[in-house]
């Protein structure tokens, strides 16, 4: 029999041409012969389809990963024997010897392939063991950096991560010296996490903390963080020493004198730019109560004049800044006298040349004054350049350029039909994004903006055309 069946344990393959059933048989029927022969092919076939669709699918067996193999390789032996079992059923083997051969391809398929199962198994049990006890081991270090304030906490997590490791060492068989490695590593690891936690708070401990167990870091560690908290120490001595130099309220000259008394260059390099800093956000505080003022009696104002426009002086604010009060003084002015407010061109165009000139300063700006000088449509126009997204603001002074550059060559020059031009244009734009849903691609845009222009440089050409014309006619009359 060992003889008809070459099997290998590693892989629970057959070779198929060595199983001779001529001479072994019992029977003289060479047909049942033949055909038990291509059934016992077949059943190795089906086997090693079963396990390739079942063990290796996206489900199988070998998709488990760690403690999820547990108990699962007997459940699917089992359940391949019961699909042996049922597949030689179906085939109905006639011959003895055949009915040996399949039961010992049976018993050798299942030995192979639970063989490979359990290697798979051990292997995976194996890493999920050595992620638990890795992730204690992170666990302790986390639990540190946390509780860094605590020391109570922070040595009992400490503690924690050694005797994992000690228990590793006893799993793994650690030589003596592999365990000194290790252990010298994770403290190292432990000390250089909680540093940094202390660093990222900007807390003056964490350079404390480093110089009471600098020892335990290994060099590479040790290098990061030395260079960086010398660093991070001058600067938390900087800023607590301009902190309280801003809290005096001091002119620049007396700020100066106490600069110049700073010893350390990096020091007063360091407290003169948090100085600028404080200065910065004081003033940007300032601005922006004064921009939400300034919005707030507009508000007024406009409300006032829509509704009750003789009481709209009622509502100013007088202790505003005298810009502020100046435009509300002509708001109010000017819708009594027209009902409205006509756009300064001339104004108009120099609030667009500074939107494009700085845009970041322009997002702060409180433009609010400008509603003295514009119409409420542009008014809302140049609003809505503050809610731009800067990509958005990119692609607006890309047209920007290309339309003041289109201008110049169609020399166009009078404030009034560069005005009448850019709002024609702002018109086409919109009309085709409400026509099409969506805004015009960059050869689309460019387009529409050459239409407009050329029609205005045509009327600048007629109008320049006529004037010749009439100068000459008045000259001829006056001859």
């Amino acid at each position: 029999m060992q003889k008809i069946l070459d099997s290998n344990r590693n892989n629970g393959s057959f070779n198929v041409e060595k199983i001779n059933l001529n001479s072994n048989f019992q029977t003289d029927n060479t047909d049942i012969k033949q055909t038990d022969k291509i059934k016992i092919i077949e059943l190795c076939n089906i086997v090693d389809k079963w396990e390739e669709e079942v063990l290796f699918s996206e489900n199988g067996f070998y998709s488990l990963q760690g403690k999820e193999v547990t108990g699962k390789r007997n459940e699917f032996i089992k359940e391949l024997e019961k699909f042996i079992n049922s597949k030689v059923n179906e085939m109905e083997f006639n011959d003895i010897l055949s009915k040996e051969i399949v039961y010992e391809i049976k018993a050798k398929k299942i030995s192979a392939i639970s063989y490979k199962m359990q290697a798979y198994e051990d292997k995976e049990l194996k890493n999920w063991e050595l992620s638990v006890y890795n992730d204690a081991i992170n666990s302790a270090i986390n639990r540190a950096i946390l509780y860094k304030s605590d020391n109570e906490v922070v040595l009992s997590s400490y503690n924690k991560g050694l005797s994992i490791i000690d228990i590793l060492a006893e799993k793994e068989n650690w030589s003596t010296k592999t365990l000194k490695k290790k252990k010298e590593i994770y403290r190292s690891e432990f000390y250089y996490s909680v540093i940094k936690a202390f660093m990222s708070e900007k807390d003056i401990e964490a350079y404390k903390y480093f110089e009471r167990n600098k020892e335990f870091l290994q060099i590479e560690d040790k290098d990061k963080l030395e260079k960086s908290l010398n660093k991070m120490k001058d600067n938390i001595i900087a800023y607590n020493w301009a902190q309280e130099i801003f809290s005096y309220n001091l002119s620049e000259e007396e700020i100066q004198k106490h600069l110049n008394s700073i010893k350390e260059e990096n020091i007063k390099k360091s407290a003169k730019s948090f100085l600028k800093n404080l200065e910065f956000r004081k003033q940007q505080q300032i601005d922006n109560k004064k921009k939400e003022d300034n919005e707030k009696n507009w508000q007024e104002i406009t409300d006032a004049c829509l509704n009750t426009p003789d009481t709209a002086e009622l509502y100013i604010d007088y202790t505003l800044d005298d810009d502020h009060i100046k435009s509300v003084e002509k708001y109010i002015k000017d819708i009594k006298n027209n009902g409205f407010i006509v756009t300064d061109k001339e104004k108009f165009f120099e609030i667009i040349s500074e939107i494009f000139k700085d845009f970041n300063k322009y997002l702060q700006k409180d433009i609010s004054k400008y509603r003295a000088f514009l119409s409420e449509e542009d008014y809302k126009l140049i609003e809505s350049f503050q809610q731009l997204e800067k990509s958005e603001y990119e692609n607006l002074y890309l047209d920007y350029i290309y339309v003041i550059k289109k201008l110049k060559n169609a020399n166009i020059s009078q404030v009034e039909d560069k005005y009448n031009c850019v709002k024609t244009l702002i018109f086409s734009l919109k009309d085709y994004k409400n026509q099409h849903n969506k805004n015009p691609d960059i050869e689309t845009k460019n387009k529409i903006i050459d239409s407009v222009l050329e029609r205005f440089e045509q009327k600048e050409i007629n109008v320049k055309k006529e004037g010749k014309v009439n100068d000459s006619i008045i000259g001829k009359s006056g001859k």
